[in-house]
């Protein structure tokens, strides 16, 4: 059945001013994770936020001050440590990742819910940990640039379970480039996509991209690419991101994919081939860090740039879906240095942070978050499946806005009827007509 849309408002990149960070952090953020109860982790290569004394990690309440009530003390600790990764398990505890020691761990260490170090998991990773992902059974996957995890061979990725006890049956094998993993994503089905810097994966040619079934095989049914040079290092992958529709948006350092001129951004479909509608202008003038995908579809990258196709932007910009350059998203002067990590809200605000102490003529050292109300007209729709006189359609969602499917049977009808809402939480979510005994029957989703 065919989808009518309904256009919403957009507004975005302003500086939030109900977010005060203070004096921030002396140094840089790195990643950002965001808890169910709306706090902020932060992690990264800093001694303090705020003026207090914190070493790598921190937490931040929803306003952006300091939560004094999270205190991790010296769990970061080392010759020169830093954070790279923040990750939450189901359980409240947090996993980080870096280069690191502490009297548990080395390189990967876990924290309780209030801060303290979890000295039952004990970790010895041999080189830095750049990327962690937590599944849906509770087991953890890390990329980094180690050779061998807690006595185990494993080369640039791994699978531990809750506890931390090494997977025995999950070892691909990276060789080529760094033999380093920056990035991980899960899709759905459970598959793994892995971004970084290799050329081999598990004895097959695989250059920066390659997916994992979920034993930790390699799936032969994700394309091999070319990926040309980048300008700061060989060509490498340092984010990715999954799409509704299972497209890939990657952003690292290169120039080119598949002989195609791609620089420092393209964008696979589900099987691997170079996403020919991905506007292939799309582009920085030096590398990107980080990918996030806001729910509506468009595109938000942060990193060392400071023009975007062919257009200023200082360290962060907004794409549409099809890869323009959103002249709606307006930061305006933009950082003042680079930016390392952006991390979408459930409300769709925008968390950024770096190693910068200026964000458009405001003071916000490492830390700070933009507006962002509503990202895209009309909302972008989903998996629309007919069956049995069911009616069903997916929609990605914001904290705090209802979404209700409306019908027409035609449309000469003066107004649609609404069906039951569906309260948004930051997630992709079903929206349903259990009646739809018309034939042709028209749909929108209004968003309240």
């Amino acid at each position: 059945m065919p989808i009518f849309p309904l256009p919403l408002d957009a507004q975005s990149g302003a500086i939030d001013p109900l977010f005060d960070p203070g004096t921030g952090v002396d140094l840089a953020v790195y990643s950002i994770a965001i808890q169910p109860n709306s706090q902020i982790l932060i992690g990264g290569n800093f001694t303090s936020f705020d003026d207090v004394e914190r070493v790598n990690i921190a937490r931040l309440a929803a306003s952006g001050s300091r939560d004094d009530t999270f205190a991790p003390g010296t769990a970061v600790d080392g010759s020169f440590p830093y954070v790279n990764a923040v990750a939450l398990q189901p359980t409240g505890k947090v996993l980080l990742g870096g280069g690191f020691t502490n009297t548990a761990s080395t390189n990967l260490t876990r924290l309780n819910a209030n801060g303290n170090l979890d000295s039952g998991f004990k970790m010895v990773v041999d080189d830095s940990v750049n990327a962690i992902a937590v599944l849906a059974d509770g087991s953890i996957l890390i990329g980094g640039f180690f050779t061998h995890v807690n006595g185990q061979a494993r080369t640039g990725i791994a699978r531990l379970d809750s506890t931390g006890a090494v997977d025995l049956g999950f070892n691909p094998t990276l060789f080529g480039g760094f033999a380093a993993v920056y990035s991980l994503a899960v899709q759905g089905d459970g598959k793994i996509l892995v971004g970084g810097s290799f050329t081999n994966v598990s004895n097959s040619l695989r250059t920066n991209i390659a997916r994992l079934n979920t034993n930790g095989t390699l799936d032969a049914t994700f394309k091999p690419v070319a990926v040309g040079g980048g300008q700061l290092s060989p060509a490498v992958f340092y984010s990715l991101a999954l799409d509704a529709q299972g497209h890939v948006v990657v952003g690292g350092d290169f120039t080119s994919v598949n002989g195609s001129v791609r620089t420092n951004l393209a964008r696979f479909t589900s099987d691997g081939s170079l996403d020919s509608g991905f506007n292939a202008a799309a582009g920085t003038d030096f590398p990107v860090n980080s990918v996030a995908l806001e729910p509506y579809g468009k595109i938000l990258v942060a990193g060392y740039f400071n023009v975007v196709n062919g257009v200023g932007n200082n360290y962060i910009a907004r794409l549409h879906s099809d890869g323009r350059l959103d002249s709606s998203f307006n930061a305006g002067s933009g950082a003042s240095d680079v930016v390392y990590s952006v991390a979408l809200q459930p409300d769709g605000k925008i968390l950024v942070g770096g190693a910068f102490i200026d964000f458009n003529g405001s003071f916000l050292s490492g830390i700070a978050r933009l507006q962002n109300l509503v990202t895209v007209s009309p909302p972008q729709l989903v998996n629309p499946v007919f069956s049995n006189h069911v009616f069903t359609v997916s929609v990605p969602t914001f904290t705090g806005k209802s979404y209700v499917l409306q019908f027409k049977n035609s449309l000469s009808d003066s107004s649609g009827t609404s069906l039951s809402p569906v309260a948004g939480d930051g997630t992709l979510k079903a929206l349903t007509d259990p009646s739809a005994t018309v034939p042709g029957r028209l749909y929108r989703v209004a968003v309240q």
